[in-house]
């Protein structure tokens, strides 16, 4: 018998979960490489600081549903990354601050609550912008108004409104 050789190139191979060393491979592939690798790097940079920014956006309009200052997001641990996270530990924690109050009234609550007055208390809230935006008192300005429906004539008007835009009310 004679020689039995086994041929045995496993040696050689690289076992598929091994990546080749950049050193090992050809100048192009080395370049690519490094192109890849650079590109990978800015995408899970830009990953992280999107992930940030949401995470923080879901956090402070957690924090203002609940009725708090949108500040209280601050003092949030970053483990709470979801709204029920947040309304958890908000739970657990918010007695620690004082939830916002609003200090200013919308304008269409106040033009409904405007609405909603009988005509006597639109007549004084009237007097009362008047005096406010003008300077204009209560007293002169019924006064005028009498002077005004008393006129009998159009020279009379006439005479009491010339008056009227010389004077000072």
């Amino acid at each position: 018998m004679g020689w039995q050789f086994v041929d045995d190139d496993d040696d050689d191979d690289q076992d598929p979960g091994q990546q080749a060393k950049p050193a090992d491979l050809p100048a192009p592939a080395r370049k690519h490489l490094k192109k890849v690798e650079t590109e990978l790097s800015a995408a899970k940079k830009a990953l992280e600081e999107f992930q940030q920014k949401a995470r923080t956006a879901t956090v402070q309009d957690t924090v203002k549903a609940q009725g708090y200052d949108p500040k209280v997001a601050s003092f949030i641990p970053t483990t709470a990354d979801s709204p029920e996270a947040v309304s958890k530990w908000l739970e657990e924690n918010g007695t620690m601050f004082a939830k916002a109050t609003s200090e200013s009234v919308s304008e269409s609550t106040t033009a409904a609550a405007v609405d909603a007055l009988p005509p006597e208390l639109m007549a004084e809230l009237a007097k009362l912008t008047a005096v406010t935006a003008e300077g204009v008192s209560p007293s002169k300005m019924q006064s005028m108004k009498a002077l005004i429906e008393g006129a009998e004539t159009k020279e009379q008007l006439d005479k009491i409104l010339s008056m009227a835009s010389k004077a000072r009310l």
